[in-house]
């Protein structure tokens, strides 16, 4: 449970300077679940952003496809089928 003063200051955060969750947790130097549960337990459920989702889950049936005919290829050659096939994103998905 948090003090009631906390509570107030990371909803003024979150309605009125609309701060992001991340930014609350490190200002006040408490878990994102705490934030989270706050804004949860104050109807603030809308607002609270989902996961995005990775760039690289278009790419997971190819590199699936590969990896299961080939299970010992590398990082950088699946990254490289990828980039040829269209992908602009980084080699560090891959990895």
């Amino acid at each position: 449970m948090i003090r009631k003063d906390l509570e107030n200051a990371i909803l003024r955060k979150f309605r009125q300077e609309k701060w992001p969750i991340g930014t609350i947790c490190t200002e006040f130097g408490v878990h994102h679940e705490t934030v989270e549960r706050v804004l949860r337990d104050n109807d603030e459920r809308e607002r609270i952003r989902r996961p995005l989702r990775s760039s690289l889950e278009v790419w997971l049936p190819m590199i699936e496809e590969y990896l299961g005919k080939f299970p010992n290829l590398c990082a950088s050659r699946l990254f490289q089928m990828a980039v040829e096939r269209g992908h602009r994103g980084s080699e560090d998905h891959f990895r």
